[in-house]
């Protein structure tokens, strides 16, 4: 079977780069991803490279676990190296993955597992080029909160303390709202039903809360955020 014909990208399209050695996900990814509007795959590899980096220019990488975290991590790695503005997506994640530290330490912004819905995916894909820090649902446990702020917690500004050592900032009734369901384990997608509002100004609350506070992800926000609305220093 042939590759899907890459498409030309049209002005202020999210770019897309996929690595999977799986070749029948690979391309799924590409036919999927390609059909949503505002999305184009620009290139679809079963490893990554500098020079697909270099030549396709993406927004977003999506990059396959695998069964081993080295390879994906390698490439995590890799792409935050060459093109530290692109976003990177670790995609087949299992819920009983034990490496979440290690891919957030590697500048990884995005989680998908393997159950993850093509609304998941574009979802993601199109948060995490927001800038957006996505962990799924499963991934919130109290083991994997723990693991997850571990690793984040490690990552200092030049000229800064860590981000969780942060002072205090107030944030609107509202996103304290918000904060306060996704404490209850909502996705975006409940929160707006619960609040009667759309998934677009949740997302827009949460990322509000997250440029006030310097935590950048859902889960950190979740954790550090108390009920008056300031998010306390360590």
């Amino acid at each position: 079977m042939a590759d899907p014909q890459m498409e030309v990208p049209a002005d202020g399209e999210i770019l897309v780069a996929i690595v999977d050695d799986n070749r029948i996900s690979r391309d799924a990814h590409v036919l999927l991803l390609n059909a949503q509007p505002g999305v184009t795959v620009i290139s679809a590899e079963a490893t990554l490279s500098v020079t697909m980096l270099t030549e396709s220019q993406p927004d977003v990488v999506l990059v396959e676990a695998g069964d081993t975290e080295v390879l994906s991590l390698r490439a995590a790695l890799t792409t935050r190296r060459v093109l530290p503005d692109a976003g990177v997506v670790i995609t087949d994640l299992v819920p009983e993955n034990e490496d979440i530290a290690d891919y957030v330490k590697a500048g990884v912004s995005g989680f998908l597992l393997q159950d993850a819905t093509l609304t998941d995916l574009v979802d993601t894909v199109r948060d995490v080029h927001e800038g957006a820090h996505v962990l799924p649902n499963e991934l919130t446990s109290p083991l994997f909160v723990q693991i997850a702020a571990e690793g984040i917690e490690l990552e200092v500004d030049a000229d800064g303390p860590p981000i969780r050592a942060r002072v205090a900032v107030s944030l609107t009734l509202r996103e304290q709202e918000v904060i306060r369901l996704m404490r209850e384990g909502l996705a975006n997608k409940a929160i707006a039903a619960r609040l009667l509002v759309s998934t677009h100004t949740v997302k827009s609350h949460v990322r509000s809360a997250m440029e006030k506070t310097g935590l950048r992800t859902r889960v950190l926000l979740a954790m550090n955020s108390g009920g008056n609305g300031a998010v306390p220093g360590r």
